[in-house]
């Protein structure tokens, strides 16, 4: 922003996880009534993932799936034979160097992200469906921002939220299966029906109640 002469704009309000690059950049120029005339979305775009790439690739950045990933992953794909897919809203530079940095690069089956950053994110769903040649109803999606919940359920695949414990729930919208701080609760549940996942839920809910009650 202080490159662009624009430092007396605070862009936290419009850096929202899950908009691209060029929606956040869309949303700081409207809001501020700045003319598009002087200032390119393709160059800003740019610009950003420069920067953005700068951060990500200093050794003091640190990035990692959530804890229950891999085993989650391992159930799927070596104990059940399911395909998987790696869903993103970030220009392809960006996601491919975040997937080294997180060391998942490789492990999905088809990886699909914003190819021309104008594409919206329900769309790279549909993608996602079709190069793992499934339909959404065979399909099930984790994710952790508001966007990528409303792409999900925009694309009808069944959406189950890892949840950073600050956005408020309401705000994911009345379509999400569950919420969950991580993965840790999937692995071993996956021959579950849902219902059969909310009543061992539940059941285990009562117990701690109990076991503390008797302390």
């Amino acid at each position: 922003m202080d490159d662009l002469f624009l430092g007396y704009i605070d862009p936290t309000p419009y850096c929202i996880p899950g908009y691209s690059f060029r929606t956040i950049w869309e949303s700081i120029l409207y809001a501020n009534e700045l003319e598009k005339g002087n200032f390119k979305i393709k160059d800003l775009i740019e610009k950003t993932t420069d920067v953005f790439l700068d951060i990500v690739n200093k050794e003091s950045f640190n990035f990692e799936p959530a804890e229950g990933f891999w085993e989650l992953l391992a159930d799927l794909v070596e104990d059940h034979g399911y395909e998987t897919a790696l869903i993103s809203n970030y220009p392809k530079t960006i996601q491919e160097t975040l997937s080294k940095k997180a060391e998942i690069d490789g492990v999905f089956d088809a990886v699909v992200f914003n190819e021309n950053t104008k594409e919206e994110l329900h769309k790279i769903y549909k993608k996602a469906l079709k190069k793992l040649k499934v339909g959404p109803k065979k399909a099930v999606s984790f994710e952790g921002s508001i966007p990528g919940v409303r792409a999900a359920n925009k694309a009808k695949v069944d959406v189950f939220v890892i949840w950073d414990l600050e956005t408020r729930k309401s705000l994911f919208g009345d379509n999400v299966k569950e919420f969950s701080m991580d993965f840790t609760v999937f692995p071993g549940n996956i021959d579950k029906t849902y219902e059969e996942y909310l009543a061992e839920s539940a059941r285990g809910a009562l117990e701690d109640k109990e076991q503390r009650q008797d302390l």
